[in-house]
């Protein structure tokens, strides 16, 4: 089945908000795909518009699977 190519900016801002709200009492992480926009030219704005809404907000990082799982290894974090 084939979406509208703004259909992933509404989906990535509409998850995005409602972890960030649950993000106010503990960390939150959200995953972005690609796959959608794999051979799909047009499709790439709508990725840049979810990354500049969600990285407009105060406290967002974005960090690689990588990153995420060296800051677990070396932070002893604790997960409510």
């Amino acid at each position: 089945m084939q979406q509208p190519s703004d259909e992933m900016l509404r989906y990535g801002r509409d998850q995005f908000d409602r972890l960030y709200l649950g993000g106010a009492k503990a960390p939150r992480v959200m995953v972005m795909s690609i796959p959608f926009l794999t051979g799909i030219p047009r499709r790439i704005k709508y990725f840049e518009r979810s990354y500049d809404h969600i990285l407009g907000h105060d406290g967002v990082v974005m960090w690689t699977g990588s990153e995420i799982l060296d800051l677990y290894r070396t932070q002893l974090i604790t997960i409510p």
